[in-house]
């Protein structure tokens, strides 16, 4: 059984699990299912907006996509989560790619 389908079984038991919705946008997204992880990721923030991991990723998809307005707005929201979390390293990426989409 493959990563993907690993995930998928687990999730039917787990819909609403944080970890295996984002794990299987980062699958999505290996297999070039851009708008599919974009997709898991937007339900995912809309569900539980305080998962941190998705703001980074979800940014980085809609950079990808040439969604740049949508990107930056993302990232200012993930921001403010990376703090409060004391997550330098989150926030220090998050800051990293604003700057290279303000260029």
């Amino acid at each position: 059984m493959s990563r993907k389908q690993d995930i998928l079984h687990l999730l039917a038991n787990e819909p609403n699990d944080d970890f295996l919705n984002y794990a299987l946008a980062i699958e999505e997204e290996s297999e070039g299912n851009y708008s599919e992880a974009m997709q898991i990721l937007i339900n995912l923030k809309q569900r539980n907006s305080s998962y941190f991991p998705l703001y980074l990723k979800l940014a980085q998809l809609y950079a990808y996509a040439s969604e740049n307005e949508k990107a930056i707005e993302v990232i200012h929201q993930g921001i403010p989560i990376a703090q409060h979390l004391k997550n330098k390293r989150g926030e220090g990426e998050l800051k990293e790619l604003l700057l290279e989409l303000e260029d």
